[in-house]
């Protein structure tokens, strides 16, 4: 009578950190992909915004300003350059949508509603990339592809995690 096969446990953990590994690698480049595509989206709606003669100065002046964010910041980030002199120093991408939220609600400006959800979900982009970019990553990694699992469920009508779920399934 034989034994079922087995891997003893000082050679499987190992095992299973190594292919934790190459599963953080993998994944982060695919998200990677997603938060750039994001950006894209996001930068062609601002577009849209500067152009369209209907918007007001205001929404003309969050869309370049958003559109100078991502160049400047997120597509740095996402490529791994250095931006800024470290944290607390100077501007990032979530400080200036903070920032960009407050002026609107301290001024009480009225806006293109298209520009409160570009700022939500560029908002989610930016909070993404700061979670693959930090040492948290091990973490949030499989959270973001769980989340990610479950909006292809068709939970999420709108916002963040329907613009990821429109990205990963080519939609976009």
């Amino acid at each position: 009578m034989s034994s079922p096969a087995y891997i003893p446990f000082w050679t499987a953990v190992p095992l299973l950190a190594g292919l934790f590994c190459v599963y953080l690698f993998f994944s982060r480049k695919r998200w990677l992909g997603y938060i750039a595509g994001s950006c894209g989206y996001h930068a062609g709606h601002f577009d849209e915004i500067l152009s369209d003669p209907a918007s007001d100065d205001r929404s003309r002046e969050i869309s370049r300003n958003m559109i100078w964010m991502m160049k400047n910041h997120l597509s740095k980030k996402i490529s791994g350059e250095p931006h800024g002199r470290g944290p607390g120093h100077g501007s990032s991408s979530l400080r200036i949508i903070g920032e960009t939220y407050a002026r609107i609600s301290q001024y009480g400006w009225k806006l293109d509603p298209r520009i409160i959800k570009l700022l939500n979900t560029l908002m989610g982009t930016a909070i993404r990339l700061n979670l693959i970019r930090s040492p948290m990553m091990f973490l949030a990694l499989p959270a973001l592809d769980i989340m990610l699992l479950f909006s292809h469920t068709g939970f999420p009508g709108s916002g963040t995690g329907r613009l990821f779920r429109d990205i990963s399934s080519g939609k976009i």
